[in-house]
C-alpha cells in the first residue's frame, strides 16, 4: 500500500530482460531534490546490474556473475571440508578421552 501522494517514482521500461516488463523505483524523500536525469541514469544502471546475470539479460556482465558464482561454490566446498575436519577431530578427541578413562 502506498501512503501519500507525493512520492516520486521512476519507471524503467527497457529492462532488456525476458522476466521483467518494467521496474518501478520509489525515490527516497531525502533524495527527491536530485536532478531527474541523474536519478533516471542511476535507476537504469541499477536495473541493468541486477538483471545482468539472468537469462535474457545483458551478456556483458555474465563473466563477472559467473566468477562470483564460482567463488561462492568454492567457498561452500571449503566450508564443508572444514566442518568435516572439525567433526573428525571431535570424534578422535572423544575416542582418545574415553580410551584413557576406560
Amino acid at each position: 500500500m502506498l501512503k501519500g501522494a507525493k512520492k516520486r517514482v521512476i519507471e524503467v521500461l527497457n529492462t532488456e530482460n525476458e522476466y521483467f516488463e518494467k521496474i518501478i523505483f520509489f525515490i527516497s524523500t531525502d533524495k527527491a531534490a536530485y536532478d531527474d536525469g541523474f536519478l533516471r541514469k542511476e535507476a537504469s544502471a541499477y536495473a541493468e546490474r541486477e538483471t545482468a546475470g539472468m537469462k535474457g539479460g545483458r551478456q556483458r556482465n555474465n563473466a563477472e556473475w559467473l566468477k562470483k558464482l564460482r567463488r561462492r561454490k568454492i567457498s561452500l566446498e571449503i566450508c564443508k571440508y572444514l566442518a568435516s575436519a572439525c567433526a573428525g577431530a571431535v570424534i578422535a578427541a572423544a575416542l582418545l578421552f574415553f580410551s584413557v578413562l576406560g
